[in-house]
């Protein structure tokens, strides 16, 4: 019977341990997670929004066709607001 109470408050230990470490990944994951938008019109520049952009952020380019070169050098999600059928990024001639 002793046993048996025991290995009872040693489940039970145990999943509140396990709660509690889920419980601190799930935040420490929507901390890092976290990022700024960044949204670019036709008129404005992709590589100014590279550049203004922290690692990790999302820019967003909408619809339009952009002539420019990009350079990336940090982490960052870039995509198109409504596919890639209506936003076309062409490369500039280098000269």
């Amino acid at each position: 019977m002793k046993k048996e109470s025991e290995r009872r408050k040693f489940r039970i230990r145990i999943i509140l341990a396990l709660a509690v470490l889920f419980a601190m990944l799930a935040f420490v994951s929507i901390g890092c997670a976290s990022g700024t938008t960044h949204y670019v019109n036709p008129s404005e520049s992709i590589q100014a929004a590279v550049n203004a952009a922290d690692p990790y952020d999302t820019i967003i380019v909408r619809d339009g066709t952009y002539t420019e070169n990009v350079n990336v050098n940090k982490r960052l999600t870039i995509r198109a607001e409504n596919g890639s059928a209506l936003t076309i990024v062409q490369a500039a001639i280098c000269v």
